[in-house]
């Protein structure tokens, strides 16, 4: 399985979630408590073994600009979390072919933001119930949009106790974790890192 810690702001934390197991690290470039620029990334970036996967994570933004942060960043990833258009995926995939492309569709009860059918051009897909105020018993939609072979990623609202649940009840390719492994927006918890991938190896869902 596939686990991605997303909103990385310190070295440290990168470290730590690359030393318990994870497999991808997301540094935000838009609006956000955690966002970084190009410099921090690249500073983090450097600290990193080369095989560690860092995937950018943009909001609609320009695909200029995207290129040129993953170029100065050396992203291995770009994760689309805006309203960004098949058209964008098919130009992304033109002239970086070599980057993994992650889209995310949001989910609100039975609401997907974007037709999640139309993205198959992408490496994989991100399901996001966009906050963690929805309950988990509120995501059944998932099911009826996840019938076609498309790896997936499931996120919001994730967190070290409810993790081996939705893993059971939706089994995505991989998971994709923020606030639920923090103490404060940007700042990774030890603890919960450390409870997060203890779960996730007596459950086998990852190899020790």
């Amino acid at each position: 399985m596939r686990i991605k810690i997303c909103g990385i702001t310190r070295s440290q934390d990168a470290k730590l979630a690359i030393s318990l197991g994870a497999t991808e690290l997301g540094f935000i470039f838009a609006p956000s408590p955690r966002k970084m620029t190009s410099e921090q990334a690249r500073n983090i970036r450097s600290e990193l073994p080369l095989a560690a996967k860092v995937i950018g994570v943009f909001v609609n933004e320009k695909m200029s600009v995207i290129l040129e942060v993953a170029q100065n960043v050396s992203l291995q990833g770009i994760q689309l979390h805006g309203l960004e258009t098949p058209a964008d995926i098919a130009f992304l995939k033109q002239e970086r072919p070599d980057l993994i492309i992650m889209k995310s569709i949001g989910v609100d009860g039975d609401r997907f933001s974007l037709d999640a059918t139309k993205y198959d051009a992408c490496d994989s897909l991100v399901f996001d119930s966009a906050g963690s105020h929805l309950k988990s018993q509120e995501r059944t939609s998932i099911e009826s949009e996840i019938n076609y072979s498309r790896k997936f990623y499931l996120a919001g609202g994730l967190n070290p106790k409810n993790i081996l649940n939705q893993i059971n009840k939706y089994k995505p390719y991989g998971i994709d974790l923020s606030s639920g492994v923090e103490s404060a927006p940007g700042i990774k918890d030890e603890g919960l890192l450390e409870e997060l991938f203890l779960n996730l190896k007596e459950a086998k869902c990852i190899l020790t």
